[in-house]
C-alpha cells in the first residue's frame, strides 16, 4: 500500500490544464508519503522477457500468511472451492461471477450531478486527451518545467527493444529516441467533456493547508501502481524545494526494514508559514514509508507493512489539543485490483476451465472488499477515495499517441485476452499470460463502485465517507503512456497519468 499522511510530531507543483505550462510552485509544502504495499506482487514483465521460462502453474507449498486479510482469505477458500458459476459479459453488477470471455471496460452510467460551475466527481474523468498548446518542443523545455533541485530530473523513457519492434538502433540513435519519448508523452492534457464543468487547478499550498487540518493527511494504499503515484507526487513536492529529515526515531515503524520516513525540516520558513495559514499547532510531519517483506520471496519481494489498518487508525486519530483546529477528514486513497489474479493467488485450486478458476478469483475479491470496508468503516474522521484499477494495454508498443476519443479506445482495445496472448510462442506462455486476468479489472472496479454506492446514504454519519474515483476511461485512452512499450504494458511512465490522478484528488477535496 502507498500512503501520504500528515501527522503531528515534536521536534507541488501546479499544472495548467489548458496548456503544457507545468510550473512548480517554489513555496509549496510536501506531504507525508507512506507506502504500505499490499502483499500482491507487480505483474509487470521483466521476469518474463525473452529467454526466461514462465513459472509453472503448480501450487506453491508456501502460502501467504502475513496479514489478517489473507488469513481471512484462506478461511473463505474452504467455502469457495466449488464456486464455479460464470456468465457472459456484459454482466449484471449485482452478480458475483466471472466472465466467460474477454471483457471490456463497461460503459459507465453517469450519475446525475447538481448544477455547479465545477465538474462533479467522476464527471471530471469523462473526456479526452488533447494536444498541449503550446507544446514542449524538446527535452530542454520538458526539463525546465520539471526541474528538481533534490532529485535527478527525468531525462529518458524506454522505447521498445529490438526483439519487440524489430528495429535496430545505434546507442546514439536509441538515446535520441528515449530522450524524445517523455516529451511526446507529456505533450497531452486531459480535457473533461464539454459541459461537465471546470476542474480546480492544482494549488500545492492550498492542498497542504487542507491536509494540515486533518489528523492523518493524505494516505495512499495500493500496489506497485500506487507506489508509482506516490513517487510522482513526491518528486513534484521536492521540486518545490522542500527539505526533509530522514527516518526520525519518534515516528511509528521507523525500524521496519522496508520503511523509509522523511519529515519536514523543523523551522523551515515555508513550513512555519503554511502552519500559520492552516491555523494548527506546530509541527506537522511528512513521512515516506515503503513497506517490504524481509523474509518472503516468490518471484520477487512483495512489499507490505503488517498492521497497516492499525497504522491508519492511529494516523486518523485526533491528538490532544487538535480538537478546535484539525477539523477535516484524513484522506485515504486506495486501490487493490491489478494484482488480484490467478497468477498471484496460486494457492487457489486449479479448475477445469479459465471460467471456473476466474470465478474463484472473483469470489475471493468480493470477500476482500467486504473485509476492508468493514474494518475501515468505523474509523471516524476518515474519507476513503477508492480509485479504479487502470487497464493494461496488450501490445502497447504499437501505439505512440493517445486514442482520439473514448469510443476509439473501446474499439481499439477489444479482444483483450486474445491480443494479450497473440504474440506468445506456445501454449505454456499463453496460459501464463491469461492468468494475469487483466480481463477481470473492469469487474473488480464495478464491485467497488457498487459497494461504495450502497454506502453513500451513510456519508453524513460519524464513520468513513466513501468515494469511487473512476479513472478507467481516462487511462484507457493512453496506451502510449506505459512504462516500457512491449515489455511492461500495465505500469505507467512517470509523471504522466499520475499528475491527472493527483489533480482529480485535489479537485475532489475542494468540491
Amino acid at each position: 500500500m502507498a500512503a501520504f499522511s500528515l501527522v503531528r510530531h515534536n521536534l507541488g507543483h501546479s499544472i495548467n490544464t489548458d496548456s503544457c505550462d507545468h510550473s512548480f510552485h517554489r513555496n509549496s509544502l510536501p506531504l507525508l508519503v507512506s507506502s504500505l504495499v499490499l502483499p500482491f506482487r507487480t505483474i509487470s514483465q521483466p521476469h518474463i522477457s525473452n529467454g526466461v521460462n514462465p513459472f509453472p502453474r503448480a501450487r506453491r507449498t508456501r502460502l501467504l500468511a502475513c496479514t489478517a486479510l489473507l488469513s481471512t482469505l484462506f478461511l473463505t477458500l474452504l467455502l469457495l472451492r466449488n464456486a464455479t458459476t460464470s456468465l457472459d459479459y456484459p454482466y449484471n453488477k449485482d452478480d458475483d461471477t466471472a466472465p466467460t470471455r474477454s471483457v471490456q471496460a463497461p460503459l459507465p452510467v453517469p450519475t446525475p450531478s447538481p448544477k455547479s460551475e465545477w465538474c462533479q466527481y467522476n464527471d471530471c474523468l469523462k473526456g479526452r486527451w488533447a494536444p498541449c498548446n503550446p507544446p514542449f518542443n524538446n527535452l530542454a523545455d520538458f526539463q525546465q518545467a520539471y526541474k528538481n533541485g533534490q532529485e535527478p530530473i527525468w531525462s529518458r523513457a524506454p522505447i521498445p527493444s529490438p526483439s519487440i519492434s524489430g528495429l535496430e538502433f545505434t546507442d546514439e540513435e536509441r538515446a535520441v529516441l528515449e530522450e524524445q519519448r517523455p516529451v511526446d508523452l507529456m505533450n497531452y492534457v486531459w480535457v473533461p467533456t464539454e459541459g461537465a464543468g471546470k476542474m480546480k487547478k492544482w494549488d500545492p499550498e492550498e492542498f497542504v493547508v487542507q491536509m494540515l487540518r486533518t489528523p492523518g493527511g493524505l494516505i495512499l494504499i495500493g500496489d506497485s501502481i500506487s507506489q508509482q503515484h506516490s513517487h510522482a507526487l513526491g518528486y513534484s513536492l521536492r521540486a518545490a524545494d522542500i527539505r526533509f529529515d530522514h527516518s526520525p526515531a519518534h515516528l511509528p515503524l521507523h525500524t521496519h526494514q522496508g520503511v523509509h520516513m522523511h519529515v519536514l525540516k523543523p523551522n523551515d520558513p515555508t513550513t512555519l508559514r503554511l502552519l500559520s495559514r492552516a491555523g494548527v499547532p506546530e509541527f506537522r510531519a511528512i513521512t515516506e514509508q515503503l513497506g517490504a517483506s524481509p523474509d518472503y520471496y516468490w518471484y520477487h519481494d512483495f512489499k507490505r507493512v503488517e498492521g497497516w489498518e492499525t497504522f491508519l487508525e492511529d494516523a486518523a486519530r485526533l491528538r490532544e489539543g487538535e480538537e478546535g483546529t484539525v477539523t477535516e477528514d484524513t484522506v485515504l486513497v486506495m486501490n487493490g485490483g491489478a494484482h488480484w489474479s490467478r497468477h498471484e493467488l496460486s494457492m487457489l485450486p486449479d479448475g477445469e476451465s479459465d471460467e471456473e478458476e476466474q470465478s474463484r478469483v472473483v469470489a475471493t475479491y468480493k470477500q476482500m472488499i467486504n473485509l476492508i470496508m468493514s474494518r475501515l468503516s468505523p474509523i471516524p474522521q476518515l474519507s476513503v477515495i477508492y480509485h479504479a484499477t487502470s487497464p493494461g494495454h496488450p501490445n502497447c508498443n504499437l501505439l505512440t499517441v493517445p486514442y482520439r476519443s473514448l469510443q476509439a479506445a473501446h474499439l481499439g482495445e477489444r479482444n483483450l485476452v486474445e491480443r494479450l496472448i497473440s504474440t506468445m510462442p506456445d501454449e505454456q506462455w499463453r496460459t501464463f499470460r491469461k492468468r494475469w486476468d487483466w480481463d477481470l479489472f473492469a469487474m473488480h472496479n464495478a464491485f467497488w463502485e457498487r459497494e461504495i454506492a450502497s454506502r453513500e446514504e451513510g456519508m453524513g454519519g460519524g464513520g468513513v465517507k466513501w468515494i469511487f474515483m473512476d479513472v478507467w476511461d481516462q487511462a484507457l485512452q493512453r496506451p502510449d503512456a506505459h512504462t516500457e512499450p512491449g515489455t511492461d504494458c500495465l505500469h505507467w511512465n512517470l509523471p504522466g497519468i499520475f499528475e491527472q490522478w493527483t489533480d482529480q484528488i485535489y479537485h475532489i477535496l475542494f468540491l
